[in-house]
This record gives C-alpha cells, structure tokens and sequence, in this order.
C-alpha cells in the first residue's frame, strides 16, 4: 500500500467515530431515507449514496453533493454518512 493510500486509510479510520458514530446518536428517531450503493455508470465502483428526509408537501430541494477526500488514491463514502445524515436534516437532498 503507498503512503498516501495509508496516510487516507489513517484518517478516515480515525476520524470515523468523531464524525459518524457520536453524531449519529444525534438522529435516533428522525426519519432518514436512504438507498445505499446506486449505481451510475458500469464500472464496480461507479456507485453512490443518497439520503434524504422524505417529506409528501410536492416540494423540490436543494442537492447536496458530498465527495470525499482522498485524491483518488484511498477515502470512501463510507467514512461520511454521518455527515450527510447531518447535511440531509437541514434540508439538503444529499448524495455521496
């Protein structure tokens, strides 16, 4: 594995509980939609993430595109549902 692999395997390892676990205590109870895994091109890693609050008011919201870091070379949507879950409650149809 190179060093900057490593290096961003690191960081999203150690930062998973910060930024997913203790925040998704925060969202017990709220009613998230998720659909995990969508694919949107033919190759086995075109595959994304989507969650959102449905609400049935007709409304359109704004998209929020969230891309990991990792300069193609390691990271993983994975590592940012909490987030997203965050991004999702203020509105935001979100995608990762």
């Amino acid at each position: 594995m190179s060093f900057a692999k490593s290096l961003f395997v690191f960081i999203d390892k150690s930062f998973d509980g910060g930024q997913n676990k203790k925040k998704m205590l925060k969202f017990k109870g709220v009613n998230f939609k998720e659909e995990k895994d969508v694919a949107y091109g033919s190759g086995a890693m075109q595959k994304l993430d989507l969650c959102y609050i449905p609400k049935n008011d007709g409304e359109k919201y704004p998209v929020c595109f969230c891309i990991h870091g990792g300069g193609f070379v390691a990271g993983d949507k994975y590592h940012r549902r909490g987030l997203c879950k965050w991004i999702a409650e203020q509105g935001f149809f979100t995608v990762t």
